[in-house]
């Protein structure tokens, strides 16, 4: 009896550790399938719809891979490319300006997430020169994109001291208008 007691105690504990292994793995596969997952549908995203012009439909499978690994800053630049060649194509000038101002955000965290990033410093750069070229009105473009690229809105990243554009990216590359005209934009 002493026998079958111990060895039924014994199965129990076998029952329960395969229970736990299960749920341990359960719990750990997700979680390293996550950044394939979202590889997967950025690349969905990209191969399947940026590449061919449809953007609204990029902008859907980058907004999910954003969501499985927000860490991922090129996500957020992909994201950022397809909010603003979707605003390049809008007629509706408020949805433009809401496109382009999600298209600030998106290409932003990338940034903070890798501040010293050339990339990124330059692609905002551009998509504020897009931003102010698309405007219907530039006196009111100039005024309104000064106001977002004012240098108290730029230091969102905390941890990190935020530098006007053209500190960051190096004097090598063609981020900065070369008329005159266009001048008003920088954040001197």
């Amino acid at each position: 009896s002493d026998v079958i007691g111990v060895s039924g105690g014994r199965r129990w504990i076998q029952f329960i550790g395969v229970g736990v292994l299960t749920t341990a793995v359960a719990a750990v596969v997700p979680l390293q399938l996550r950044p394939l997952q979202a590889d997967s549908l950025f690349k969905r995203g990209l191969m399947g719809h940026h590449r061919h012009g449809r953007y609204e439909q990029a902008t859907h499978w980058y907004r999910r891979a954003v969501a499985l690994a927000p860490e991922r800053d090129h996500y957020h630049l992909y994201l950022g490319t397809a909010l603003t060649a979707q605003a390049k194509q809008q007629s509706d000038a408020i949805r433009r300006d809401e496109l382009y101002r999600d298209a600030v955000a998106e290409i932003g965290i990338a940034r903070r997430q890798r501040p010293l990033h050339p990339v990124y410093a330059e692609s905002l750069a551009r998509l504020y020169l897009e931003w102010a070229r698309a405007s219907e009105e530039p006196d009111e473009s100039a005024g309104r994109l000064h106001r977002e690229i004012s240098p108290h809105k730029l230091r969102r990243a905390p941890g990190h001291a935020v530098q006007p554009l053209k500190h960051v990216v190096p004097d090598t590359t063609n981020t900065w208008p070369e008329s005159d005209d266009q001048a008003t934009l920088q954040t001197d």
